[in-house]
């Protein structure tokens, strides 16, 4: 692995074991900046639309964004689903999700390291909202490689739905091995809608929470299941 400066940005030809090229970003960059990106996954770029205006994009880097995920929740499930790793000074990396659970703490952050133009990946992504610039009530992030019709590897981040801002569902993992069809995207979504964790505001009660993390899941694995043709 080659080692990232803390400013800047580099695309890396075989950057881990899970992608053939990685997108390598300073910690310090802003969101603003990463957003003009050209190799930048086009998930990834709207989500940072999604999450904040011109303005906060170009106050909030992306260290303030892994810190207090909270600032751009759509932004870092985006990064989750993708299988996004954070790079320490000490050359270690781990992934994004780890580090946002506490499972991981190398010292000094130096970079985040997006994987790119993976072999067979499709995604798809959706929110419900009330109005289509308000932020989104929920959010699901689906990320699939599918090889002649099986998938391969299975991520899905949601928002909204737990806790936690931004949360990869173990759900997910149940589709590796299996064909891609209708029938393993209800049995996913019914296992979502069993695994949430959601609380209620004035924006959503814990079972319309619920209710939508298994829409959106439907909608974001068969926007998947679209570009897997």
């Amino acid at each position: 692995m080659v080692k990232t400066k803390r400013l800047g940005f580099k695309v890396i030809q075989g950057g881990s074991t899970e992608c053939e090229r990685c997108l390598e970003v300073g910690i310090d960059q802003l969101l603003e900046t990463v957003y003009k990106i050209d190799d930048l996954p086009e998930m990834l770029r709207s989500a940072i639309v999604s999450d904040k205006n011109w303005q906060k994009r170009n106050e909030y880097s992306i260290e303030k964004t892994l810190l207090s995920p909270g600032l751009a929740s759509q932004w870092v499930a985006a990064l989750l689903s993708l299988g996004a790793c954070v790079v320490f000074e000490s050359g270690v990396e781990a992934p994004l999700s780890d580090f946002l659970q506490r499972k991981v703490n190398e010292g000094k952050l130096i970079s985040l390291s997006i994987p790119c133009d993976q072999p067979e990946q499709v995604s798809g992504n959706s929110a419900v909202r009330f109005i289509p610039t308000d932020e989104p009530i929920v959010a699901s992030y689906a990320v699939l490689n599918v090889k002649d019709g099986v998938v391969q590897r299975a991520r899905i981040a949601l928002t909204g739905a737990s806790r936690e801002q931004a949360k990869l569902v173990d759900a997910a993992e149940q589709m590796v091995g299996k064909a891609f069809n209708d029938a393993l995207i209800e049995e996913v979504v019914a296992a979502v809608t069993q695994e949430v964790s959601p609380k209620d505001d004035y924006r959503g009660s814990v079972d319309y929470r619920r209710e939508m993390a298994g829409l959106m899941t439907r909608r974001a694995l068969e926007l998947c299941k679209k570009g897997a043709k």
